[in-house]
This record gives structure tokens, C-alpha cells and sequence, in this order.
């Protein structure tokens, strides 16, 4: 019995509530990795409890829900605790210097792209200025790591969307980058394994918020006594609004990408659009047209089927209000 629990523990790992993870018999029957990942799911549901400490429920909703907040934090993360481990064994990297001993990048995207190009995607760009050379491997479209010449000895692992030198990157020496093909070849061939155990965290997470919306959803979601936010649910998935002032934009949100513009549209910001929902009054656009809830909501609906990602309000009114 306790054989057939270690082996299928690893795809139960999301079920690990924090109050068992200081089980000294439970931990010891993760694997490194595991326990990595166990660390960055920990991180980001102390986010969600953060959320809901602020009593923002749609927020919380919105993190679990949406691919590049709870997924892709976590995901990030424990790609990049795997990378800024230890690495400890070391083979001579001579062969990938210059003739005057620096790290040739031409030479390293070469010995990347031997290694892990049958499996991932290698690049090599220069962007123009002393040290814009660099080596970038991707795990997925969202997940990629740069290498970029440091000095002498080492080079620098970077990895994508930090802000700060800090958290960016490590110094790692060149006689290292053997093993860091082998920790990036492991990521890349367990990635959907390990995403599965996140999404599964992630849906524990919705059921105990009381997320079960039906499939064709499409709606606003607002809260009074929540920041000032509004999210639109459609099709199962949650986006959020938000207005820029320049040509009266509303912005269709996946997270940190403007997956929708929407100029000339609506006369207020967020906070506004916001109290006139909560009131129950028609919203109002900048040409002085005035549409109720259901009637928006069919109007960025229509703008998330839409294949252009800029396309003007009253055109996508027109249609919804001639029907």
C-alpha cells in the first residue's frame, strides 16, 4: 500500500492542502522538482488569500480564471526556480569561447540548438547595441529564457517579464550550460504534466469561490464593495475592462494583454461605468448614444469574436441594436 501511494502521490500533489506540507512524511516523498512546484503554487494561492483578505472575490475569481495569472505564475515560477538551482556539475566549455576567451554566442546558440532544438524552439538576435546579443530558448510561447554574454568566465540566464536585474537573471559559469540544457529539457518534457497538477490547484480554487458559470455566459460582473474593476464573462473565460482616456478606449484585458481596443466608445472611466451598472442606468457613449447592460455585454462579446483587434464601438453597436 505504501508503495502504490509513493507512485501516485506525484499526480495528487494538488490536492496537498499548505497545513500537510509541513508533513516531514509527506514531503520526503516528493521528488525536488515536485516540491518546487509545490512552492510556486503555495506562492501565488498566497496571492488568491491576499485577494479575498481584501474582500475582492471577482479579483480572486479573475486570477484563477485566467490563463496568465494563476497558470502562468506558477508555471513561471517553478521554470524559473528550476533554473536558478544549483547547478553542480561541471564539463569543460572551451569549445564555446572566443580567440580571446569571452563566451561566443554564435557558438552557444549552436550547442543549444543541437542539444534542444528537436524538441524547442532556439533563437539567436542582436537588438542593435554592445550586449543585445542573446540566446533565447523557449519552453512554451509564454515561457522562454535569455542567455546573454556577462564577462569573462560566466554568462547571464535571464528569464522573461522580471523588472528587476535581481530577479531577471543568474550568473551562471560557462562550464555549467551542459546541465542547464538537461534542467531546461526536463521542464520542456514535463511541462504538461506539471500544468495539469496547476490547472487542477486552480479549478480547487474557482469551486471553492463558487465559479460555475454556463458555457455561454455573457455577462458583466461587478461588486460594489470591491476595486474599482469590472470583468466581463464569456464563453467560460473572464476578461477585465479598463478605459483610456485617449479617444475614449475601452480596452478588452487578457490579463496583461490588450486582446481588444475599442475607441470612441464610452464617455467615463472604469469607476464611473462601474456606479452607473450598480444603479442600473444605460451607459452612455461619447456620440451620445445610451445602451443597457445586456445590450454592452453583446457589444464586447461581439468584439472578442471579432478577428481585429481595434474595431470601433458604434460599428459593433449598429449590428447588436439592427438585430
Amino acid at each position: 500500500m505504501i508503495f502504490v501511494f509513493q507512485k501516485i502521490l506525484p499526480f495528487f500533489l494538488y490536492l496537498v492542502p499548505d497545513s500537510l506540507t509541513n508533513n516531514i512524511n509527506i514531503m520526503r516523498r516528493l521528488t525536488f522538482e515536485e516540491k518546487l512546484l509545490l512552492e510556486a503554487l503555495h506562492s501565488v494561492d498566497d496571492h488568491v488569500r491576499f485577494l479575498l483578505r481584501k474582500k475582492w472575490p471577482n479579483a480572486a475569481i479573475y486570477c484563477c480564471v485566467c490563463r496568465r495569472r494563476y497558470q502562468h505564475w506558477a508555471m513561471e515560477m517553478y521554470s524559473k526556480s528550476m533554473v536558478c538551482r544549483r547547478q553542480t556539475e561541471s564539463k569543460n566549455a572551451d569549445f564555446l569561447r572566443d580567440d580571446e576567451g569571452y563566451p561566443d554566442l554564435e557558438k552557444i546558440y549552436g550547442f543549444f540548438n543541437q542539444r534542444l532544438g528537436h524538441k524547442m524552439r532556439v533563437t539567436k538576435s542582436f537588438n542593435g547595441y554592445a550586449y543585445s546579443d542573446n540566446v533565447r530558448i523557449f519552453i512554451c510561447d509564454d515561457i522562454s529564457f535569455r542567455i546573454v554574454r556577462d564577462h569573462k568566465d560566466n554568462v547571464k540566464v535571464l528569464h522573461d517579464h522580471f523588472n528587476s536585474d535581481r530577479e531577471r537573471g543568474i550568473w551562471m559559469p560557462m562550464d555549467c550550460l551542459d546541465e542547464l540544457c538537461d534542467t531546461l529539457e526536463f521542464i520542456f518534457d514535463n511541462y504538461d504534466r506539471f500544468h495539469t497538477i496547476v490547472l487542477k490547484r486552480a479549478a480547487l480554487w474557482l469551486k471553492r469561490l463558487g465559479w460555475n458559470p454556463a458555457p455561454d455566459i455573457c455577462q458583466l460582473i461587478y461588486y460594489q464593495n470591491e476595486e474599482a474593476t469590472v470583468y466581463f464573462a464569456y464563453n467560460d473565460y473572464m476578461y477585465e475592462l479598463k478605459m483610456h482616456g485617449y479617444n475614449n478606449r475601452l480596452i478588452i484585458n487578457d490579463a496583461d494583454q490588450e486582446i481588444r481596443i475599442l475607441p470612441h466608445s464610452l464617455k467615463y472611466d472604469i469607476e464611473r461605468l462601474r456606479t452607473e451598472l450598480i444603479a442600473g442606468n444605460k451607459v452612455q457613449t461619447v456620440s451620445g448614444n445610451e445602451y443597457n447592460e445586456p445590450t454592452l455585454s453583446q457589444i464586447l462579446a461581439a468584439a472578442i469574436d471579432s478577428n481585429e483587434q481595434v474595431v470601433e464601438f458604434e460599428d459593433l453597436a449598429r449590428k447588436i441594436v439592427g438585430k
